[in-house]
């Protein structure tokens, strides 16, 4: 059975699966906060407007080297709250120095990765200004 969600339900009926939650955090289908209150309360109590709480965990993603699929969930937070992809990549800017230089190349094809850009060896050939 498939919930509003789109995800199976297990035998509590409302419920997503182990496996489709899982699956659902994975692919940034679903919002976490959800089933952690005290967690969503934190963009509340930290004062920061929700563009500048998005950059902000964006650049902690990136000091913490994390994995691609918490780039993706944190750019689309990002992006749906205003920041524009010129934005994403000033913010890779100011942490570069912070951060050095490994994690930055590592976080530029995250990002990149995140926003559906080709990274491969014959990717910006048709690219703009290339």
């Amino acid at each position: 059975m498939t919930t509003r969600h789109g995800w199976e339900s297990g035998a509590t009926g409302g419920h997503p699966t182990p496996a489709a939650f899982l699956r659902a955090v994975a692919r940034a289908e679903v919002n976490v906060l959800t089933y952690a209150p005290a967690m969503a309360q934190v963009a509340t109590v930290s004062g920061l407007d929700e563009r500048s709480h998005a950059l902000v965990k964006l650049a902690a993603t990136i000091a913490m080297d994390a994995p691609s699929s918490v780039y993706s969930w944190q750019v689309n937070v990002a992006l749906k709250a205003g920041v524009t992809e010129g934005e994403l990549i000033g913010l890779l800017a100011a942490v570069s120095p912070v951060v050095g230089s490994p994690r930055t190349v590592a976080a530029a094809g995250r990002l990149a990765f995140a926003l559906g850009i080709d990274t491969g060896p014959n990717a910006g050939e048709t690219d703009e200004g290339a």
